[in-house]
């Protein structure tokens, strides 16, 4: 996914399971699709930290892994290096 730092990251409220969770909410491009429009990825306080952590470093295009699932699902990020041409 291509995050898009200018972009305002911010804290929303989505219901789960009958109740209400935070999330914290990214807007990315996915590379590769025809229009590469703009849309909302939502993920818990973990996971977020880590993608923070990378967009501090100055990744904006990073290979999300989901492990786990529900409640404990956690969103991994690794930085997506261009291949040199």
């Amino acid at each position: 996914m291509q995050f898009v730092p200018e972009r305002e990251i911010e804290q929303v409220e989505k219901p789960y399971n009958g109740q209400t969770v935070r999330k914290i909410r990214f807007i990315v491009r996915e590379p590769g699709t025809d229009n590469n429009s703009e849309k909302s990825f939502d993920v818990g306080k973990r996971s977020a930290r880590l993608i923070i952590a990378k967009l501090k470093e100055g990744h904006t295009s990073l290979k999300i892994e989901r492990i786990g699932s529900g409640k404990d699902t956690l969103y991994i990020p690794t930085p997506v290096v261009p291949s040199a041409q």
